[in-house]
């Protein structure tokens, strides 16, 4: 869908393992499905219960080629490991640091799953 600025945004729901890391990739296209350069960006991500709800945890996002507009974000597992939540929303924003720029490119519903084995 058009985030509003001329991109698209990716709605993608992903399920998560509880105390195991979780690595989205994503790439950033505008409307005509050209990628975006991300030279200069910063990412973030975070993860709430609902639409301007309570914050079940923030991780981060990185770009990993800036001329093909890709990236990945990335849930480390001593944060996952900390929820207690079975779902949530979650989205990342990427940014240039004056704050005169952020896009964001993917989002979705997450699903915790609980670890079994310890």
């Amino acid at each position: 869908r058009d985030a509003g600025n001329g991109l698209t945004m990716q709605t993608l729901n992903v399920s998560c393992d509880i105390g195991a890391t979780l690595e989205i990739a994503f790439s950033v296209v505008d409307s005509d499905g050209t990628a975006v350069n991300l030279t200069g960006f910063l990412g973030r991500g975070t993860i709430r219960d609902k639409v301007g709800g309570t914050s079940i945890a923030t991780f981060d996002a990185y770009v990993t080629d800036a001329p093909n507009g890709r990236g990945v974000a990335t849930i480390l597992p001593a944060t996952t490991a900390a929820i207690t939540a079975t779902h949530g929303l979650w989205d990342v924003e990427l940014y240039i640091s004056d704050g005169s720029v952020v896009y964001r490119p993917i989002g979705g519903v997450i699903f915790f799953r609980p670890n079994i084995t310890t």
